[in-house]
């Protein structure tokens, strides 16, 4: 297992790459204001280019990113203009991460169609479960024949 995750004092990119698990999870998925930290250190999740190369040079040949966002709607549209901070850094990470993914090459990109949901929308976890798994089944028969599996 392996995150990154990004030092809120200096703003460097670190990789949680040993240790326990747990302390792991706790430096890589909090994501303010969205989701709380418990130290100092946060998810670094515009460090696209950055978790391909780390791949590459543990020699992984076959990177497969999975899109899990896929332009799910953060916030009721009424909920915008109250929550205005969480909508700006949904938007900016979105296209960030489109522009990464037009700019880096060998991966193979998944796209989990999540429109429908909201980013807290718990109710529907077992619908964004399937979600996935549709997206994941239609992705597998094309990277298997194109990598020879």
């Amino acid at each position: 297992y392996a995150c990154p995750s990004l030092s809120l004092w200096s703003g460097t990119v670190i990789w949680q790459d040993k240790g326990l698990l747990s302390k792991s999870v706790e430096r890589c998925w909090p994501y303010p204001p969205l989701f709380q930290p418990k130290s100092p250190w946060m998810s670094a999740s515009f460090a696209v280019k950055e978790s391909v190369q780390y791949l590459k040079n543990k020699g992984v040949e076959v990177i497969i990113f999975v899109n899990v966002l896929g332009r799910g709607q953060l916030l009721k549209q009424s909920e915008l203009m109250k929550n205005y901070t969480s909508a700006i850094l949904w938007h900016e990470l979105n296209r960030s991460l489109d522009q990464s993914l037009r700019s880096l090459s060998g991966i193979e990109v998944v796209q989990v169609q999540t429109r429908r949901y909201r980013l807290y929308d718990f109710k529907n976890r077992q619908a964004l479960v399937k979600a996935g798994e549709q997206a994941g089944r239609k992705a597998a028969d094309r990277i298997a024949l194109k990598h020879g599996f």
